[in-house]
C-alpha cells in the first residue's frame, strides 16, 4: 500500500461554532455586497462586532467558495490562441433600412433574479427605431415587464 501513515490516520478537525457564526455572517454580507473582497469583508465583520483578521476572512471565503465580483487583473488582454475577426463594415455605406443588423444582450436585474433582454438595434439609426418600423414592445409594455 502506497499511502503514508500520516494520511491514513488523519482525522479532519470539525468546524468550530465561532467559525460557523463567522461563515453565516460572511454569507449574509456577501449576499448584500458581492463586490466586497477580503479587506472590506474584514471591516464589515469588525463593524458587526467580530474580532477577525484578514487572513482568517480569506481562509473562510476560500472554504465557502466566495470571491469578489468585479474585474480581475489582465481582463482586457486577448488570449493568443483566439482569432481576431476583421471589421467587415469599415468602407460599406449604410444607405437603407435592414441593410445591416446588430445584436446585443443585456442583463436586467429584477427583484428576484435576472432576465436576459435581447436587442436588435437598427445600424442605420443608432438609438432610434428604423423609419417605418414599430418597436416590438411598446414602452409601457416593457416597463410592466420589468
Amino acid at each position: 500500500m502506497d499511502l503514508p501513515r500520516s494520511s491514513f490516520y488523519y482525522t479532519p478537525v470539525p468546524i468550530t461554532e465561532e467559525n460557523l457564526t463567522l461563515m453565516r455572517v460572511l454569507d449574509e454580507q456577501y449576499t448584500a455586497t458581492p463586490f466586497y473582497g477580503s479587506r472590506r469583508m474584514q471591516v464589515a465583520l469588525q463593524g458587526a462586532g467580530h474580532q477577525v483578521n484578514r487572513k482568517h476572512v480569506q481562509r473562510l471565503m476560500r472554504r465557502m467558495g466566495l470571491e469578489a465580483v468585479g474585474p480581475k487583473p489582465r481582463l482586457s488582454e486577448a488570449h493568443p490562441g483566439h482569432r481576431v475577426y476583421p471589421y467587415l463594415l469599415r468602407n460599406v455605406p449604410i444607405v437603407r433600412v435592414d441593410q445591416v443588423w446588430s445584436t446585443d444582450i443585456t442583463y436586467v436585474r429584477l427583484r428576484h433574479g435576472f432576465v436576459l433582454r435581447p436587442i436588435l438595434p437598427d445600424a442605420d439609426r443608432p438609438g432610434r427605431s428604423a423609419p417605418g418600423h414599430r418597436p416590438a414592445l411598446a414602452p409601457r409594455a416593457v416597463r410592466s415587464f420589468l
